[in-house]
């Protein structure tokens, strides 16, 4: 029998918790190889170049998946919210699995930016357990009419306040997010939370 927490993973492409227990059984469930990083809000001025924070500082950042140019991207995505401001800041996600329904977007094309390289690929992707999404406005560029097309429809379906999943994260608690199915976007930081919120974040790769 599935375990519950995994089973509402897969459902809802999300599994949020304050429980460390609860995180630490559902990490020991997923992929074996994994990648981890600390993240800290930063202001323009002081962010690494091609970064949403070097575009957005302290503002709200877009809707996006991590690892896009990466040939095999992450899968699961956990966040761990840390630092006593970390209910400050709302923390957004987004289902794009009906994007993936439609073939039509298939043929959409982007150019995507890696380090000082470019290669063109599609926001669907296939892999043999099914059809997938990924997509990041920072480092892809639509390269043909169904790609500008599709941007135009994933802002407007962004915008409907009835598909966005909203969180006020509390304090070490834990999202777990399926990156090939949702978008995830982080809210606006204040000056005074700088030091005193950050996330510690794990990748989960399929191999």
């Amino acid at each position: 029998m599935m375990d519950p927490k995994l089973q509402k993973l897969n459902a809802s492409g999300y599994f949020y918790t304050t429980s460390i227990t609860e995180a630490m059984e559902l990490a020991g469930l997923l992929p074996g190889k994994i990648k981890c990083h600390r993240l800290s809000p930063q202001e323009n001025e002081g962010a690494r170049s091609h970064t949403l924070s070097k575009e957005f500082g302290l503002g709200e950042f877009p809707f996006h998946s991590d690892g896009v140019n990466q040939p095999d991207p992450p899968r699961y995505i956990q966040l761990n919210f840390k630092g006593p401001d970390a209910s400050f800041v709302h923390f957004s996600l987004i289902d794009m699995t009906v994007f993936c329904e439609e073939e039509f977007w298939e043929e959409a094309i982007f150019s995507v930016r890696s380090g000082s390289k470019r290669f063109m690929l599609p926001c669907i992707f296939k892999k043999t357990s099914g059809k997938f999404f990924k997509y990041n406005p920072m480092i892809m560029t639509p390269l043909n009419n169904k790609a500008k097309e599709m941007v135009i429809e994933m802002r407007n379906f962004q915008n409907s306040i009835e598909q966005m999943i909203c969180f006020q994260p509390q304090e070490n608690s834990h999202i777990f997010i399926d990156n090939y199915r949702m978008l995830h976007s982080r809210g606006k930081v204040g000056k005074e939370s700088l030091d005193r919120r950050w996330v510690e974040r794990t990748w989960f790769y399929d191999n």
